[in-house]
């Protein structure tokens, strides 16, 4: 039996054609896929955070702030700065009218800060004059990452809110407010009551000056052996204290740096003013530190 010969059929032909085409076609979009993924795979996202649109830190430290209360007595700082990423800051609100001192952490995200919300014993701060200040401590306690920016000491910071310190380089902004009683805030200082407490606070030191020098002028009865010299140190230290413990007491109703700078001069001369042999030691260091207060208070009067 002879083998049979079969034609090819054109229309089979071409439908094999088309189906090889179509395969191949695949196979070439599955290879693209798998080398795009692949290029995915080998780039991670980015983590960085997006910076405040802000000039470089080169052209000197911008730092900003506001301050919000949202119908309370309760602030929150937030703001911006071309500082670096992971910045630690030290935000602080401080009256001296209110007596009242606070300070929050915040780091820098994305060239933006915001402090944790103020308040007094979970409640609404009083009404009254308050200074905000946003601090940039030294950069011995920044992270590596941010002293590679700022330099190990702080050294490419410029601007100028950039200051040198004792113990280094710092940068700090401060912001005067008025807090009123309906939770509103007026950026401004209230001139007449500083010019009060200015007034009040040389006033004081005019009078530890004078309690200073009657101090000293106690040694002659300090140092005699005699019972009536005796009687008589007794008698002024027991006039004299309670004048220390008064200027103490007033000084601390002052505003800040005011209270700081002068109530503790008041506890040196407490004892300057008494019987005891190391009396003049510490008429002595009430002197130094009035002179030193003496110093600030004029540098710092406002021209």
């Amino acid at each position: 039996m002879q083998g049979m010969h079969l034609k090819p059929n054109p229309s089979f032909l071409a439908v094999l054609l088309l189906v090889a085409l179509v395969l191949l076609a695949c196979k070439v979009s599955d290879n693209r896929m798998v080398s795009q993924n692949s290029n995915a795979a080998s780039q991670p996202a980015s983590t960085a955070s997006p910076q405040a649109q802000i000039q470089p830190l080169d052209a000197g430290v911008v730092l900003t702030f506001s301050i919000e209360t949202n119908s309370t007595r309760r602030p929150t700082i937030a703001g911006e700065t071309n500082l670096p990423d992971g910045t630690d800051l030290m935000i602080s609100i401080d009256s001296g009218t209110t007596k009242y001192n606070a300070s929050s952490k915040a780091i820098v995200r994305g060239g933006h800060f915001q402090s944790e919300t103020f308040s007094k014993d979970n409640s609404d701060l009083e009404a009254g004059q308050y200074i905000s200040e946003v601090l940039m401590p030294v950069a011995l306690v920044q992270s590596p990452s941010v002293r590679a920016v700022i330099g190990e000491k702080g050294e490419n910071l410029k601007g100028s809110l950039v200051q040198q310190g004792n113990l280094g380089i710092t940068v700090s902004r401060k912001q005067p407010f008025q807090l009123r009683a309906d939770g509103s805030i007026v950026l401004a200082e209230d001139k007449t009551g500083l010019a009060t407490a200015e007034k009040n606070a040389f006033a004081i030191l005019e009078a530890l000056k004078h309690l200073e020098l009657l101090g000293r002028g106690m040694e002659s009865v300090r140092n005699s052996q005699s019972i009536e010299s005796a009687r008589a140190c007794g008698n002024l230290m027991r006039e004299r204290q309670p004048m220390a413990d008064e200027l103490r007491s007033k000084a601390d109703l002052l505003p800040r740096p005011f209270s700081v700078w002068l109530a503790p001069i008041a506890i040196d001369l407490k004892l300057c003013v008494s019987c005891s042999s190391s009396a003049m030691n510490d008429c002595n260091r009430a002197k130094s530190s009035l002179d030193e207060a003496a110093k600030e208070m004029h540098m710092n009067r406002p021209r």
